[in-house]
């Protein structure tokens, strides 16, 4: 796995939010404790834009898997 926007992630976990709405669930989600301390260690920031594979790894982990098929644009970070 690449790196993957945050936006997308979100997008993936909430198809049917439009996207700022879907990065403050995702962000609310990252706020719970023991999730945040487990990102804080792979090295988050609160403002990130962008998330490290073993970051998103623990957030599906915790989460469990969003609904990839949901999206309709790359999801994955294509150098822009």
């Amino acid at each position: 796995m690449t790196i993957l926007k945050t936006r997308d992630l979100a997008l993936a976990y909430f198809p049917d939010d439009k996207p700022k709405t879907a990065q403050q669930k995702l962000a609310g989600w990252m706020r719970v404790d023991l999730l945040r301390r487990k990102l804080e260690l792979l090295g988050w920031k609160p403002n990130q834009k962008v998330l490290t594979p073993k970051q998103v790894a623990c957030i599906i982990e915790h989460v469990g898997e969003p609904e990839w098929e949901c999206l309709t644009f790359n999801r994955f970070n294509d150098g822009k």
